[in-house]
């Protein structure tokens, strides 16, 4: 069953905090680091546009474009992702938010996590445009999960400020790292 997203960023956001959040707007407004009164209004449709960095911070919170969430055009969500990968994305979006990376590093980070679901699709070819099984994808939601608790670690034990200030330094060999994997996924035998 494909999951109807709507046609207004109400609409598209409710969807998401149902499936990531189980509804919980609160929850949502916490990790995307917005005033829960905020985000409570854009989905309600109280507030009809939306700021520009309240949609920033839930495009990143949910792995999608600004375009996809004001129009439904763009990067939208990736596919039918089960909930646990969706909500494993989501802390690792909200963990990269809390340390207040630049854009750039920001945009390496975020991709980690899902480089394995990038593999399986290229490998799985076209078997994955009809269905990638379920088994599959709770792997991929433990590499995220792993993600997680390798950065909430990190966290705990350096301090917010001596890991930003190492993924800032480091973030050209994570680029490289991630490049390297797509140099290997666009050689695969089709």
């Amino acid at each position: 069953m494909r999951v109807s997203y709507g046609s207004t960023v109400q609409e598209r956001l409710r969807t998401l905090i149902d499936e990531v959040y189980n509804g919980s707007v609160s929850a949502a407004a916490r990790e995307a680091g917005l005033e829960q009164r905020t985000l409570a209004n854009i989905v309600s449709g109280a507030t009809k546009q939306p700021r520009g960095d309240a949609l920033v911070q839930l495009s990143r919170l949910f792995g999608v474009s600004v375009d996809w969430l004001l129009t439904g055009s763009g990067e939208g969500p990736r596919g039918q992702l089960p909930l646990a990968l969706a909500v494993e994305h989501a802390r690792w979006g909200a963990s990269l938010l809390a340390l207040e990376l630049p854009d750039d590093v920001l945009d390496i980070m975020r991709h980690l996590p899902l480089a394995i679901d990038a593999a399986t699709h290229v490998v799985m070819g076209d078997k994955a445009r009809r269905g990638v099984p379920a088994a599959i994808y709770t792997g991929v939601a433990r590499e995220c999960a792993g993600w997680n608790l390798w950065l909430a670690q990190m966290r705990e034990q350096l301090g917010d400020k001596r890991v930003r200030e190492a993924l800032i330094a480091n973030a050209d060999s994570f680029a490289q790292r991630l490049a390297g994997v797509k140099t290997f996924l666009d050689r695969a035998p089709e």
